[in-house]
């Protein structure tokens, strides 16, 4: 444990460096965990890369054309981190860490799932399909992806270069609070259909397959 009483996961420490890499223009996500064993997750921006994503999303259309963002738990100046020390340090002195980072403390837990396509665009929308919200992001120079958050989960979504097939075998479960709509949106983007939606031992699932051939089974979330 670090001597200002907490433990940082820096995912910008873990990346390959590009010689081209602005630290003041990127995103990224970390962690913190505290002497006490409580565990914080956070996503973050800097502010440049604020500008450069309300930009891209005029550009795209995306967004309203940039009328609104779903924003980050953070803003930092720059990757760095000394600063991020001293940001997580000043967070916990005033006002504290807020309890919607908190990590509920499991012994195991899924932290991330990429999924690498030729079909990012039709990807993306299917899985959108099911009700998340996937954002456009790059880091430093490189390639331009999706990203969206499931409770603790961050999805990815990342082009394959040319040449190189998607793993369709690769099988992933969610659940849904309106299966029947979800189905009905699935199918309107042409998704293939496994399995329509009808009751079973696990209760009320539908299986369909997304643009690379993966399996996706699709639960009725209970109360939905």
């Amino acid at each position: 444990m670090a001597e200002q009483g907490f433990d940082l996961w820096l995912e910008f420490e873990v990346w390959e460096p590009k010689e081209d890499d602005d630290p003041e223009d990127d995103c990224f996500n970390m962690s913190i965990k505290l002497a006490d064993g409580r565990e914080y997750a956070l996503n973050v921006w800097t502010f440049k890369f604020l500008a450069r994503a309300v930009q891209e999303c005029r550009e795209s259309g995306e967004h309203l054309r940039g009328a609104y963002l779903e924003v980050p738990d953070l803003f930092v100046q720059r990757l760095d981190r000394a600063l991020i020390e001293k940001v997580v340090a000043d967070l916990i002195a005033d006002p504290g860490l807020k309890d919607e980072w908190l990590v509920r403390q499991q012994q195991v837990s899924l932290r991330l799932v990429v999924l690498k396509t030729q079909e990012i665009d039709k990807l993306r929308i299917f899985y959108e399909c099911l009700g998340m919200i996937l954002a456009a992001e790059r880091h430093g120079q490189g390639p331009l992806h999706y990203a969206g958050q499931l409770d603790n989960v961050v999805l990815e979504v990342y082009p394959l270069p040319s040449g190189h097939p998607a793993n369709a075998t690769t099988r992933l479960g969610f659940s849904v609070p309106k299966l029947e709509d979800v189905f009905r949106s699935l199918q309107a983007v042409g998704a293939p259909i496994i399995e329509a939606p009808r009751d079973t031992a696990w209760g009320r699932r539908a299986v369909v397959r997304d643009p690379d051939g993966r399996a996706v089974e699709l639960y009725h979330a209970t109360g939905g």
